[in-house]
Formats: C-alpha cells, structure tokens, sequence
C-alpha cells in the first residue's frame, strides 16, 4: 500500500534567529543548563507535534538529551550526528599519547623531506631506482583539524620503501633525524606502528569524507561504518593499549549514533545486504526486522504484505529469489550506489518498497545549514515556527556556538596557526594545519 502524501518522511528546516542570551554556555554544561536545554528541545517538538517527529538529530553534544526525550515521547528515535561523532573519534586518535608521538614523527620525516633540497633529490633519485608508482593524489576535505597530518601519514606510508632507505642512508639520516641539536631513531617497530596508525586513520578518513552533511549521507551506511572501524582496530598492531582505549570509545560513540533505525535502513540498502561483509548480527538484523514491522503499522503500510516481502527479500525468494528472472537484479545490488534507485526501478510495485524508499532517504548528520535544525517528520504542510519557539531554538543555538567556541579554544595548541611545536624527545615537530584536506572516498 502506497502512504498518503501526509505519511512521506520529510526534513524540515527550522530558521534560527541570532541568540542574545545565555553568553557564558559552557562545552561542559552544568546540571542545570542541561535540564533547561532539554526542556527546550522538549518543548520544540510538542511545539511541532510528536506525532509528526520519527527522529532527532542532532550535535553529540545534546546527547544527554536523548533518555528524555525517548521517555516523554515513546517511539521517537534521538542519535547523534555520525559525521561529527567520527570527526571526534579521529582528533582524539591522532592525540592518544602513544599514538601522536610516532604520528608526529611520520609527519616530521615528510615535512622536512619537503623543505629540504637535498632530501627531496635524493627523494625523487630513489623513487625512480626503485621504480615506484607516482606519489598518490590524496584529497581532503579539511573539516578535521588533523587532515594534514593524516595525508602525511598516508603519504609516508604509500612510499615507504623510498622513505626508509632515506632514513638509513649514511647521508641523509643525519639531516632528517635531527633538529636543534637532538635525533631520533625509526627501526622496523615504529615502521610497523606508522603501517598500523595509518591503516585505521586512512579508513576513518574515508568515512569522514563520505558522511560530509553536504553529501546527505544515507542512515543505512552507519553500521557499515563502525563494523568497518571496529575490524580495523582489532586486526593492526597498535601501540600499547591503544586498541582496547578506542574499542571502548568506539563502542560509546556507537552507542549514540546507532540505534534500530539505521540497523532497518541498513537491512533493507541491497548493496550492503547482497554482499558477504555481514555487517550486521544476527541481533541488529532482527532489531531493524522489527523496526519495520512497526514502521508499517504506525506509518498506514499494509502490515500483513510488507513482512511477507521483508521475508522474501531476507531469504531472496518470490519476487526477490536468485533465479535467473531476477538475476540481474541481485547483480545490480552490488555496484548500485543509490540504493532508493535500486527500490524505485526494480521493485517499484512492492509495499517493501515504500517502506525502504522512506527510510533510505533519511540523512545520517545533521543539516550544514548554519541557521537550521533539522527533524524527521512525516508531515508534508509547512511547519510555522513562531517567535516564542525561534527563541527556544536560538537559545539552543548559543550553546553550540558557545560550545565549539570553548573547544576550539582549548584545542588551539593543537593548530598551526602560529609558530605552535610538538616535543619529542629534546626536538620539536611542526603540528597539522587545520586547513588541509581529507582522503578521497574508497568505499
């Protein structure tokens, strides 16, 4: 059964006026700012009507939010911004003790590689000897303030070889070693440390790039994400400690980014569910299972019609079986790289359809709108904000501003905006530049 007009999932983008108040929100807010600032949020959605709300989403940093308004309004899902949620997990990484200090030194070899004409000469003769491919273009996107380290990194790593015997050379290793009078050593643990760093910063990157809110990023790819990220901590050979640290920050970012939502977009994307790369459990799976059978009974999908296809399509059978009918269909699945394409051309006919359509279209961040709060509704009329409600969103406006402000603050010796340093040992390495660019998408 095809929804009604009014039943279509829709964003809708609440305009911001400047707030004027509230000037001293701290990045840590007390108790009480926090049961205000959720008050407001609560408010806001009774304001729009609970029943036209499926979703909200918003900053990590409203994530206390969340328990409430999931007990004052049963059945509406709160998660966190995956784009922003990643971005943190990246900084706090490339700042991780054990981590910065081998990431820094990478990062050192290159720059000074870079400035000097007798390394880069001796660089380039190397290259062509050994007969090494061309340096990869990396792009970023430079919403990371460690973009540029982790280019670095990539590039050290994408020519070793050439990197290595720079280092061991009885001419150069003294020049690229030292700097104010203090040296280092690189031997085969800090080149397998800089292989391990680098095969999880590259990949975070990746999904950084990716989840970007100006590419409106599918809620299904979320799980992907974190499957992807977890496999990566657990099979390289990290400093000490530092994959057990970030397993658990990973699981508690997770925690807030992912709920059955995105576990029943991800089920019903056929290019993530068509391949073998079981990203998600057994439990997850069921979970997103029964997010859709009550997404079609709240919803006005035909209930009874749309579990039979969710099973046909679990178990690729009927009108979703691998025979040779339906053959190039699955065949599709994989290269597809618009899922509601895949749903919309194939199996325009199907109740399943609707259901995935919707919930396909959903975006996993936030609005890059800077005046705008987005939130899922399935109302199609225009939502009237008046100027009672613009103040509640404005003073939820201040704290963000306020927030980031504080962050940026206390992370400004991080920055390359002046003649900042980062010690190892008795010498100092040049920090990242905020302005650099992240790495292409692999996905």
């Amino acid at each position: 059964m095809e929804p009604n007009q009014s039943q279509q999932i829709m964003y809708r983008i609440v305009p911001l006026t400047l707030a004027t108040r509230d000037e001293n929100l701290l990045s840590n807010p007390s108790k009480s700012t926090k049961e205000t600032l959720t008050s407001i949020i609560t408010s806001t959605v009774e304001d729009i009507g609970a029943h036209k709300v499926l979703a909200f989403v918003s900053s990590p940093c409203l994530s206390f939010a969340y328990d409430k308004l999931r007990s004052t309004f049963p059945g509406l899902i709160a998660f966190s911004c995956v784009f922003e949620s990643l971005i943190s997990i990246l900084d706090g990484f490339l700042e991780y003790e054990p981590v910065s200090d081998i990431a820094f030194k990478g990062k050192y070899i290159v720059d000074q590689t870079k400035r000097s004409q007798v390394l880069k000469k001796k660089f380039q003769d190397i290259q062509r000897q050994l007969k090494l491919p061309p340096v990869p273009g990396f792009k970023f996107s430079g919403k990371s303030k460690y973009s540029s380290l982790v280019k670095c990194l990539a590039l050290l790593t994408s020519q070793k070889t050439a990197f290595r015997q720079l280092c061991e050379g009885e001419e150069t290793k003294d020049l690229l070693l030292s700097k104010d009078g203090a040296s280092f050593t690189v031997n085969d643990e800090f080149w397998n440390e800089m292989d391990s760093i680098t095969n999880v910063v590259v990949p975070l990157s990746n999904w950084i790039k990716i989840m970007e809110p100006e590419c409106s990023p599918s809620i299904s790819l979320v799980p992907q994400v974190f499957h992807e990220l977890k496999k990566a901590l657990l099979q390289e050979s990290l400093p000490a400690g530092t994959s057990k640290e970030f397993l658990n920050r990973l699981q508690s970012v997770k925690a807030a980014c992912l709920n059955e939502l995105h576990y029943a977009a991800c089920l019903l994307n056929p290019k993530i569910f068509s391949s073998k790369k079981e990203v998600l459990p057994e439990n997850e799976e069921e979970e997103g299972a029964e997010f859709i059978h009550y997404f079609c009974g709240t919803r006005e999908f035909d209930v009874a019609v749309g579990l039979q296809e969710l099973h046909q399509y679990r178990n690729k059978q009927g009108c979703f079986s691998r025979e040779e009918s339906n053959k190039g269909m699955w065949e599709l699945a994989h290269s597809v790289q618009d899922p509601v394409s895949w749903w919309k051309t194939l199996r325009p006919a199907a109740s399943l359809s609707h259901v995935a359509m919707s919930l396909l279209n959903i975006s996993a961040c936030v609005h890059p709108h800077p005046d705008a709060v987005d939130m899922m509704c399935f109302n199609s009329d225009e939502v009237i904000v008046d100027q009672e409600q613009q103040e509640k969103l404005a003073f939820l406006k201040c704290h963000l501003q306020k927030s980031q402000v504080v962050k940026k603050s206390q992370d400004s010796h991080f920055s390359l905006a002046g003649p900042s340093k980062r010690s190892f040992g008795n010498s100092k390495v040049e920090q990242p530049s905020s302005s650099g660019k992240k790495l292409d998408s692999k996905q």
